[in-house]
């Protein structure tokens, strides 16, 4: 908030400070998050670029949907 910033060890230190579980789930949820960020950059790409128009893209972007 405002100006205030968290520097990487502090963040280290904090995160050490939870339970392995509790990093796992953190790190899975993390993993989770990136994953969506690229299949979403991956299918905006796709539509500025036309292939979404395709039919062979279509049918891949039908099934990643579901």
């Amino acid at each position: 908030m405002g100006t205030q910033e968290i520097k990487g060890a502090d963040l280290k230190r904090l995160l050490e400070a939870f339970p392995l579980e509790a990093r796992k789930r953190m790190a899975a949820l993390d993993r989770l998050v990136r994953e969506e960020l690229v299949r979403q950059f991956i299918v905006g790409e796709a539509k500025r670029q036309g292939w979404d128009k395709k039919p062979d893209v279509q049918l891949a972007m039908d099934r990643a949907r579901d």
